[in-house]
């Protein structure tokens, strides 16, 4: 009884969420008019059918308005995706806390639509309105191309006559798990929606093959500089951990170094704002030779120095494998 009563409010919260973002898009859209002058599909848009996404937005001008209408979608979309994730963990009736934390990942998710065509435009002294259609099975099937060919990259031909080196199994691996947040939160989305995922899961599978195969001959050095600041680091320590290689070295394994340069770090200031900025690189390097290199960087500005610093280190906590 408990934990129906968890799924429920679950649902009803995030229901909430989604009615509070519409509501305070026609609360903004009344402010500037009066309810005479409103036009209808602003007070109750259409609801998302079979073949279209609805949306409505608003902006100083129709490409603003646009993008907002876009960003509306894309907030309720992953909402629902929370929701669908939260019956599955329900219905396994274990981990609860562990699968609601892992669904925030999707409040960042950055989606792409293609096919989007504004049904109708308001334009207004203090603004423009829109309301927009996106196609679904356009949106959908661009998700899975981009997976299955993410995947393709990923794994080695089948029909290789010599098969790959582990140099080269190590760094798909890498890169797989470099990207595997993003890969999980695609088949999530596409699996909220009733999209049939049997040919993604079988490649994933094969990937974790690999994994588990390339992890037990491989072990681990991770060098990391003293002026890391910890928000980065632990991050950065618990995704080597994720990724299963060994901790030590011994006679059977290849010594895989991972290695952080010094964080190259700038601080300056106009006459409002300070500024901070961060850059590191990520070696990956077996028997001295370069499989992989990640760059990061971030900016930021505040009008005080500590906070420019605080707002660049999340920046770069944001483009970090693991959160």
């Amino acid at each position: 009884m408990q934990q129906n009563q968890i799924f429920v409010n679950a649902q009803k919260r995030n229901r909430g969420q989604s009615f509070f973002i519409l509501l305070l898009l026609i609360c903004t859209y009344s402010s500037v008019t009066n309810a005479t002058e409103l036009p209808e599909w602003l007070a109750t848009p259409p609801a998302d059918s079979q073949l279209w996404f609805y949306s409505i937005g608003n902006g100083e001008d129709l490409k603003q308005a646009k993008n907002s209408a876009l960003a509306e979608l894309s907030t309720r979309i992953q909402i629902d995706v929370q929701t669908t994730t939260q019956q599955f963990v329900q219905a396994n009736n274990q981990q609860v806390d562990y699968f609601l934390e892992q669904d925030n990942r999707f409040n960042s998710e950055k989606m792409s639509f293609n096919n989007v065509e504004v049904v109708r435009e308001f334009k207004h002294e203090q603004g423009t309105y829109v309301l927009i259609k996106v196609d679904r099975d356009s949106f959908f099937s661009a998700k899975y191309i981009a997976i299955e060919e993410n995947f393709a990259k990923l794994l080695s031909p089948e029909n290789l006559q010599t098969p790959d080196s582990l140099a080269t199994k190590l760094s798909k691996v890498i890169n797989y798990q470099w990207q595997k947040n993003w890969l999980t939160t695609q088949l999530n989305i596409l699996n909220a929606y009733d999209i049939d995922i049997t040919e993604l899961n079988r490649l994933k599978q094969k990937i974790e093959q690999d994994v588990i195969e390339v992890a037990q001959q491989v072990s681990t050095t991770l060098t990391l500089p003293e002026n890391m600041a910890p928000p980065i680091r632990s991050p950065l320590e618990q995704w080597v951990t994720n990724v299963g290689f060994i901790k030590k070295a011994n006679p059977n394994s290849i010594d895989l170094q991972i290695i952080a340069t010094s964080a190259n770090t700038w601080q300056g200031e106009d006459r409002f704002n300070h500024v901070h900025k961060i850059e590191f690189e990520l070696l990956f390097l077996l028997n001295q030779q370069l499989l992989s290199q990640k760059r990061f960087s971030a900016q930021a500005f505040a009008n005080q120095a500590q906070i420019a610093q605080q707002h660049s280190i999340e920046q770069l906590i944001q483009q970090l494998p693991s959160r």
